[in-house]
């Protein structure tokens, strides 16, 4: 039962960790054992090339329906007053391309903070990102709010919103993190293979 408690505050505090780090904007990602992995200059250099050349572009000159390249694949963003919205945006992990493509989106479009008067930042449009991501994950095939978590939607009232409080403003049910230990497990297994 001790070993049960120790693996579930492991997991709990790793998940932390990493929904936190995305707030950092930090351009390492954690091992397995939960140390940061310093990638070679090398790498990064290639990473950084491939995320360059995102080729925004707004297809019908509308200035609302938009495609980037990420990795050889096409991705659909929507831009509607005060929202972005990203589509299958869960199949990107990657901080650094979240980064890159949430400034991408800034350039071309604004969107205001919570407040109404300052604007999102890529760095908390990363964190939203990646809130989003973590929900993708851990939510059943059969839950309604899996294909809606897996495209990301910036706008205005969910700037600094964690996981639990967009869980809970979306189902109307608490969040309980003992209850997704599993699937957090799972997801912490994919983003580190």
């Amino acid at each position: 039962m001790k070993k049960i408690k120790i693996t579930i505050t492991i997991i709990t505090a790793v998940l932390l960790l990493f929904m936190f780090a995305g707030c950092a904007g930090g351009d390492t990602d954690l091992t397995e054992d939960g140390q940061q992995d310093q990638q070679s200059e090398e790498a990064q250099e290639e990473e950084q090339t491939e995320d360059d050349d995102l080729n925004l572009r707004d297809i019908y000159g509308s200035g609302y329906y938009y495609l980037f390249t990420y990795k050889g694949e096409d991705y659909t963003a929507i831009y509607t007053e005060d929202n972005w919205c990203v589509y299958d945006s869960y199949k990107i992990t990657s901080g650094r391309a979240m980064k890159k493509i949430c400034q991408a989106l800034i350039d071309e479009h604004p969107v205001h903070g919570s407040d109404y008067e300052s604007f999102r930042t890529p760095k908390d449009m990363v964190y939203e990102w990646k809130q989003h991501n973590i929900a993708h994950a851990i939510l059943p095939d059969d839950n309604p709010w899996k294909v809606p978590s897996g495209n990301v939607d910036f706008d205005p009232m969910d700037q600094g919103r964690s996981l639990s409080e967009l869980y809970e403003d979306r189902t109307g049910e608490e969040f309980h993190i003992m209850e997704h230990t599993d699937d957090i497990k799972r997801y912490l297994k994919n983003l580190v293979e």
